[in-house]
């Protein structure tokens, strides 16, 4: 099923890649592959490329977008008439840790097989950080 055309870019806090023309009918999935194809191999990303999709989250409008939600139905509103040619969609890009695997411990707790948040606190500074 063919959908609208659209510009998106993966933003990640590195810097963004993109925009890509791509089709409001494509899932998380293709968004995916499209992303770890497209991905620089030189510049600030280079070292933070993903090893396979199974590493990749894309949020869109706050929420994650699964391996089957096309981005037509992420659309606020779910309206793809909201959407012009001449806008970008962006979707967040986070990139999990490849050695981050359900069952391993991490600072003393086991992550979890949903891969849960796990909560680490530093001792020596007093901080904390969520690993996803």
């Amino acid at each position: 099923m063919a959908g609208t055309a659209v510009l998106i870019r993966f933003r990640h806090p590195n810097g963004d890649v993109g925009p890509i023309m791509a089709d409001s009918s494509w899932t998380g999935t293709d968004c995916k592959n499209k992303l770890v194809a497209e991905w620089p191999e030189e510049g600030p990303l280079a070292e933070n490329k993903p090893g396979s999709v199974a590493q990749v989250r894309l949020i869109m409008n706050g929420g994650e977008m699964g391996p089957n939600a096309s981005l037509g139905s992420l659309w606020p509103g779910g309206s793809e008439e909201l959407v012009k040619e001449d806008i970008v969609v962006t979707l967040l890009v986070q990139i999990r840790p490849a050695d981050v695997k359900p069952g391993k411990k991490v600072h003393g707790k086991v992550a979890d097989r949903k891969r849960e948040p796990v909560m680490a606190v530093s001792r020596e500074r007093g901080c904390t950080c969520t690993i996803m």
